[in-house]
């Protein structure tokens, strides 16, 4: 299995450091290019039910610190990475990352800090429903990559399909329990 683009979803008020790492690491394994991406959404809500206008300076204060979060990730991910993007997007995250994930083949996110803030926090479930989940299994990648890595332990999601889907995709939790030769701790 080969990846071209991987995305790394970067949270604008956290610092996941080791999101970014393994993102830049994946994209060095593959040879892949690595894009960053951040979202802020416009502050639409004020407290309570009073709409709040959105000023040019709002707007020019989120720009800056989607700018900012950029060369943070540039510094983590590394300068020196062959092809590296950077991508800051003014709108709802889970709605950005959903409309820039068709131009990555992997895309890595994680707990986000603020999670419920639908204007600065992506929410990871509704970003994998609206991306949807890829169909077939990895499974078999996905435990060659741990073990080239030397991990220990590999810790998944478990989710099943219907009968008829289970026939006709196949599933990664039966294949990773069929076939995996590490421990695996799964949560459903």
């Amino acid at each position: 299995m080969s990846y071209a683009v991987l995305m790394a979803y970067v949270d604008a008020d956290g610092m996941p450091e080791k999101r970014v790492h393994l993102a830049a690491s994946l994209a060095d394994k593959f040879n892949a290019t690595l894009i960053g991406l951040s979202a802020l959404g416009p502050p639409l809500l004020g407290k309570g039910v009073v709409f709040q206008e959105v000023t040019e300076s709002d707007i020019k204060e989120m720009r800056a610190l989607l700018a900012a979060k950029g060369n943070w990730f540039r510094s983590i991910a590394g300068d020196d990475h062959r092809r590296l993007e950077w991508r800051p997007i003014l709108d709802f995250p889970t709605d950005a990352l959903a409309r820039a994930a068709r131009s990555a083949d992997l895309i890595v996110i994680g707990h986000t800090i603020g999670a419920g803030d639908a204007y600065r926090s992506l929410d990871p479930g509704g970003s994998l429903l609206t991306i949807g989940r890829p169909t077939g299994s990895g499974a078999t990648q996905l435990i060659k990559l741990a073990q080239d890595d030397g991990a220990d332990l590999l810790v998944t999601g478990a989710y099943g399909r219907s009968r008829l889907g289970e026939w006709i995709f196949g599933g990664m939790t039966r294949d990773l329990l069929a076939t995996n030769s590490i421990c695996c701790l799964m949560s459903h």
